[in-house]
């Protein structure tokens, strides 16, 4: 008969931690026309089409100096994850609605979309900031077994 293994809590805080606490991290901008569907888009080439570039804001994105990310795991096993403020500085853009967080990988097929932010409205920006503010979000982290 197998062992039953059961994936403890250290091991999922070590795993986000390697996901979220490395690697280069960028924000791409999205036009009005963009479509938001988070189960169905995974990847940056899942939402390039409605990418928005302008100057100090390249295709791809911009990249985020600092890891924009802190984690923890409360007292009940939910993972608590925030997302720093971010300031894409000195862009001009023009018909942007939404922003994707993604960790970059190299290529469009490859990179992760990990967190999408939606402005209010159309923001346009002349030689001027466009702030994301930050964010929380908070996930039960399941009881996951398998046989070795």
């Amino acid at each position: 008969m197998p062992a039953i293994s059961t994936v403890s809590v250290a091991a999922y805080d070590d795993a986000f931690k390697l996901f979220l606490g490395s690697g280069t991290w960028k924000v791409m901008l999205l036009s009005n026309a963009y479509t938001p569907l988070p189960g169905t888009h995974r990847r940056r080439s899942d939402v390039s089409a409605s990418e928005v570039t302008g100057t100090n804001c390249p295709v791809g994105g911009v990249t985020i100096s600092t890891n924009p990310f802190t984690f923890s795991i409360d007292t009940t096993g939910k993972a608590i994850v925030t997302i720093a403020a971010i300031s894409l500085p000195n862009i001009t853009v023009t018909g942007v609605r939404h922003a994707y967080l993604y960790k970059s990988l190299g290529a469009a097929a490859d990179d992760i979309l990990v967190r999408l932010f939606s402005f209010a409205g159309v923001e346009n920006r002349t030689a001027a900031s466009l702030d994301i503010t930050s964010g929380t979000w908070t996930t039960t982290i399941p009881a996951y077994s398998f046989s070795v």
